[in-house]
């Protein structure tokens, strides 16, 4: 069976990592010895992003690292988690998609009020690429990610499902709030 990965912070450098760090084309060679992802990139435009498609479901697995600017950059309508190139790659592929369900993979959370190390510090990319969605009318799309220490699903902005999946050995997020509460 085959498995596919994207990375996130952890998997491409230091906590938090963005597209500055020294050595991210060390990470890139790592990570692509490990995976045998179908792709890598596109030509001229490497990194830990593809497309993939099971049934009448595409998968389109996002690289938030290696063209990301830091989470604490001006959060205006040139901060990027995607870079310019993969965003119009994901942009020409959700468009041209047929599929019943687009599902988009993300390492980190797309929801509004998910950590700074998620979609919530690049706001502009993100209404970017969900007006594109609205205004192409593309049906079925479906978020997931990760980074978080749960596992959960949120509404995003009243339109679509996220869910999240956080390490196999934690305990839900409700389960974790009641641990707390206990005298």
């Amino acid at each position: 069976m085959p498995i596919y990965a994207i990375w996130d912070d952890h998997d491409f450098g230091p906590d938090n990592a963005d597209g500055t760090m020294p050595g991210k084309e060390k990470s890139l060679r790592a990570f692509e010895a490990l995976w045998v992802n179908p792709a890598y990139g596109q030509s001229g435009n490497p990194g830990v992003y593809f497309k993939f498609t099971r049934a009448e479901v595409d998968f389109f697995m996002l690289d938030g690292r290696y063209y990301r600017d830091p989470n604490k950059a001006s959060n205006d309508e040139r901060k990027t988690m995607l870079g310019a190139r993969q965003l119009a790659w994901l942009k020409r592929e959700l468009g041209a998609s047929h599929a019943t369900i687009k599902v988009l993979a993300s390492g980190g959370e797309w929801q509004a009020h998910g950590t700074d190390d998620s979609w919530r510090s690049f706001k502009y990319e993100r209404r970017d690429l969900f007006n594109f969605i609205e205004t192409n009318s593309i049906q079925g799309v479906l978020l997931i990610s990760g980074d978080r220490h749960y596992t959960g699903a949120h509404h995003v902005e009243g339109k679509w499902i996220e869910v999240t999946s956080g390490p196999h050995q934690q305990h839900t997020h409700r389960r974790q709030e009641r641990a707390r509460n206990i005298p």
